[in-house]
């Protein structure tokens, strides 16, 4: 036996943004295991960036860090929605921007075990910059940063959000490569 196999699967809780299943696991030496695992609604993620180089984050109150967090624009694709309709749809509500041009840089998985979410990794060119639209829980600025800027920022640890240090550091990597 290669792999493991799925014995039995059922959902002990469940919330608007995700799921805990427990499962049963036969491993490859017949040992059965249980685990409880979250399956979180997969996250649209985009990098706005101008002709300049320059970046687009946002600098969000998390309440659970208590503090506010640089990062870039993240939100939860809802039922019958593309990734790309809810990067759009996230960039304009959240950074009052809308792209005229969108390229899925990468499919994230943000844990390998116990936490399974997606992130749908977005650049947004052509921008037009406008008013945000948020949600009456959102306390969000807009921050228009050099690329190189924002790199720093991740190297000293300022910006410690993955999907976002990812973004960033892909960013940095094409711009190195003169594919930027």
């Amino acid at each position: 036996m290669d792999k493991q196999k799925i014995l039995s699967s059922k959902k002990v809780f469940s919330a608007k943004l995700f799921d805990v299943k427990e499962e049963i696991l036969l491993d490859h030496n017949g040992k059965k295991h249980t685990f409880h695992d979250v399956y979180a609604q997969p996250v649209a993620s985009i990098i706005p960036i101008t002709p300049k180089r320059e970046i687009f984050l946002i600098n969000q109150y998390r309440y659970m860090h208590e503090k506010h967090i640089l990062g870039i624009v993240s939100g939860m694709i809802e039922k019958n929605e593309t990734s790309l309709q809810a990067a759009k749809r996230e960039l304009k509500e959240e950074a009052g921007i809308i792209a005229g041009q969108f390229e899925l840089l990468a499919k994230i998985e943000l844990a390998r075990g116990t936490f399974q979410q997606t992130h749908f990794l977005f650049l947004a060119k052509d921008l037009e910059i406008g008013l945000q639209a948020l949600e009456s829980d959102e306390d969000i600025s807009v921050v228009r940063m050099p690329l190189s800027e924002a790199v720093k920022k991740v190297m000293i640890g300022e910006i410690y959000h993955a999907t976002s240090m990812i973004a960033i550091l892909m960013l940095d990597k094409l711009k190195s490569e003169r594919r930027l």
